[in-house]
């Protein structure tokens, strides 16, 4: 197969002829599955309503995946998928990495128990062996995205990792359209306020496309990228925020920040990543880019934009901000 990591085993076939339940039941079995596994007292942690919002859409989007390598690499990283995946976790109430992983293997029991009874009495062993490799390749790529998205904090703040006083919404803030957007809203609306200048950060991981290409996010990766999450938390005040939009990809809003002061939080958190996070023995390192609001934008697209363009010039010039 191009592409494909010579030694590594060819990954799963899709299978043309794959049952085709639908996401709603898939969904509601997953539900059902968790609340009986799950003691009474922490079952207020599952978050129902946005799980009965978002599980039908996951569901459909695993069972496409078996049947076909498109709809597998929506799932993937940069994929348009990846982030209704990376939320599996905490649609099952997970607060940490191993429970992410648990419900993903709860939607893979659920979702086995009734692709095999779409196969009928007799299937073809060869169907049911097919379907089984597949939905455990589809499985394993929603475990990657889980696992990426998973963080020891609260399930009300999916993407936050670091933020000691997150404030509530203010009245005027409009609601963000992704969670990640939400501390660069919420800083927005305060500077309306208070005209205090703020610092956004993006926090773009070298190669890490590459990297997870390879290694499907293995656990040498998850440990790695927790490593870069410490040592960019270490740098960090208590009401400053980082968020992760995906594996490799973190966002950062510093009160208070001027363009000096921001680039000088850039550049020590560049040294800190080189010098603190590592994969197989070689150091990992980051491209970062700043943008300053008012200076470079009073909305949260225009600070994105400056701090995305940011990352590429970096990149292009070989150094980590600019």
């Amino acid at each position: 197969m191009d592409g494909w990591p010579r030694g590594a085993p060819l990954p799963a076939r899709p299978v043309a002829d794959a049952p085709r339940p639908a996401g709603e039941a898939v969904a509601k079995g997953w539900l059902i599955a968790l609340l009986a596994r799950t003691p009474l007292r922490e079952a207020a942690a599952i978050p129902i309503d946005d799980l009965a919002r978002e599980a039908p859409a996951l569901a459909d989007a695993l069972v496409a995946a078996l049947r076909d390598d498109g709809a597998l690499e929506r799932l993937a990283p940069g994929g348009d998928l990846e982030s209704l995946a990376s939320r599996t976790g905490r649609l099952a109430g997970a607060r940490d990495a191993a429970g992410a992983a648990a419900a993903v293997d709860v939607l893979r029991t659920v979702a086995w128990g009734i692709l095999r009874g779409g196969l009928g009495v007799e299937p073809d062993p060869r169907l049911v062996s097919d379907l089984a490799e597949r939905l455990a390749r589809v499985a394993a790529a929603i475990t990657a995205a889980a696992l990426a998205g998973a963080h020891a904090g609260s399930a009300d703040e999916p993407f936050l990792l670091h933020d000691a006083r997150t404030p509530e919404p203010e009245p005027e803030a409009a609601p963000a359209r992704d969670p990640w957007l939400r501390p660069i809203e919420f800083a927005l609306a305060r500077q309306a306020r208070t005209a205090e200048p703020f610092a956004v950060l993006l926090v773009d991981l070298d190669d890490v496309e590459r990297l997870v290409a390879v290694r499907d996010v293995t656990a040498a990766l998850a440990a790695a990228v927790e490593q870069v999450e410490r040592a960019v938390r270490d740098q960090l005040r208590g009401d400053d925020a980082l968020v992760r939009e995906r594996i490799g990809r973190h966002w950062i809003v510093a009160s208070g920040f001027d363009a000096l002061a921001g680039r000088d939080l850039a550049e020590r958190i560049a040294a800190a990543v080189r010098t603190s996070a590592s994969l197989d023995g070689a150091p990992l390192t980051a491209s970062i880019g700043l943008a300053v609001a008012p200076r470079d934008g009073s909305t949260a697209d225009a600070l994105v934009e400056q701090a995305d363009a940011g990352v590429f010039a970096a990149r292009a010039a070989g150094l980590p901000v600019l």
